[in-house]
């Protein structure tokens, strides 16, 4: 049996609060839940399993230093997950009119019992008359840019009606991707984003789910573009502290942008052939590089800086 830590902790609930809307497409947002105006943008339910708080259990902890901040979404405070329980919290977005892509990404940890319990992404166009699992969505999943750690069709949940999903372990944090193509049919129209965590009726001290950081928005033709060519462009270290080095074989890279994940440029520099960047007045946490090469040809990465 694995040692929980228990702990005094401020946690906060929002369920049945006023929710406001988030945007998909050229306009974005992220969210990382160290600030109470964030808490407007999600909504949770009244089974009082999800809190926003201060993760301090066993495997379940934001890495220090790893510009995540300091509280998450999470399962439990400070125990194992109950038994026979159902809970879920939601986003409410607006597939925006402009953008070349819907974005949708975030950072998680779990711990579940394998193919017992574990955590599933609905999605509903009626404002939550009618759910489906994200994985069975045909307007995401028949139009996908880029889709990185979801789950697959195989990781199976008994507590969600053998329903795929997140189960089983994963012991760090991981982040999750999952970026298509608008349906044009559906600009400016609504979808709701749930997330819904099950457990079965067997405790064997799992701790749960944990989610931080989550990024709302898209890439758009006139702005960022994320290079689909072969160009082969590496940057490190990532963590970065000071220096951001840029390495490649093919291309001189000729500007550096960075953007914050909101989509505000913060810097730019414009050279023969880009080798690095000084980052270190840029505050902690995440960021977008995108380099300039050739003929209007670009790339673009995410990096953390601590």
């Amino acid at each position: 049996m694995k040692k929980l830590l228990f702990f005094t902790l401020l946690a906060y609930t929002v369920a049945g609060n006023a929710q406001d809307w988030l945007s998909l497409g050229r306009v974005g947002a992220s969210l990382n839940f160290d600030y109470p105006d964030e808490y407007q943008f999600v909504k949770i339910d009244t089974n009082n399993l999800w809190f926003i708080a201060e993760p301090k259990k066993e495997i379940l902890f934001l890495p220090p230093n790893a510009g995540f901040g300091t509280h998450a979404l999470i399962s439990d405070t400070a125990q194992y997950y109950k038994r026979n329980i159902k809970a879920s919290f939601q986003f409410k977005l607006l597939m925006g009119e402009e953008g070349y892509t819907y974005l949708v990404d975030f950072n998680h940890i779990y711990d579940f019992e394998k193919n017992k319990d574990g955590g599933i992404i609905e999605t509903s166009y009626d404002n939550g008359l009618t759910w489906q699992n994200i994985i069975f969505d045909t307007i995401i999943m028949n139009h996908i840019y880029e889709l990185s750690n979801l789950y697959t069709l195989s990781d199976t949940i008994s507590s969600l009606g053998n329903q795929p999903g997140f189960t089983g372990t994963q012991p760090g944090m991981t982040f999750v991707i999952i970026e298509f193509y608008p349906n044009e049919d559906l600009r400016g129209d609504t979808l709701t984003l749930r997330f819904t965590f099950s457990s079965d009726s067997v405790d064997i001290n799992n701790e749960g789910w944990m989610l931080d950081y989550f990024n709302f928005g898209g890439k758009y033709e006139d702005g960022i573009i994320n290079n689909k060519s072969n160009v082969s462009i590496k940057i490190h270290p990532v963590p970065v502290k000071d220096k951001l080095i840029v390495e490649t074989e093919f291309k001189n890279i000729e500007t550096a942008e960075i953007y914050s994940l909101a989509g505000q440029l913060i810097f730019s520099a414009s050279s023969n052939h880009i080798t690095s960047i000084d980052v270190s007045d840029l505050e902690k946490g995440f960021y977008l590089i995108q380099l300039k090469y050739g003929n209007r040809e670009r790339w673009i990465s995410k990096f953390c800086k601590i």
